[in-house]
């Protein structure tokens, strides 16, 4: 499995092949044709990565053309 982020310096490494189907982690399926809540990060201590929403992605366009919406800093 490969991993891929938008977040800060990531977002500039590679982008997902084609439309390959996704798991998202803290971000909202805005850009998914279909997406489904399938768990909750459980963390032993509170922390801002405890609770966070995981969601499966169809992306309803490939994601080459949808990286620059994905993309983000600071």
């Amino acid at each position: 499995m490969r991993v891929y982020s938008g977040h800060n310096g990531y977002g500039l490494w590679e982008v997902p092949p084609g439309s390959t189907p996704a798991l998202l982690v803290g971000i909202r399926p805005t850009f998914c044709a279909t997406s489904h809540i399938v768990g909750k990060i459980r963390m032993p201590v509170d922390n801002d990565e405890d609770g966070v929403t995981l969601h499966t992605c169809e992306p309803r366009a490939p994601w080459a053309q949808l990286w620059p919406q994905i993309r983000h800093t600071g």
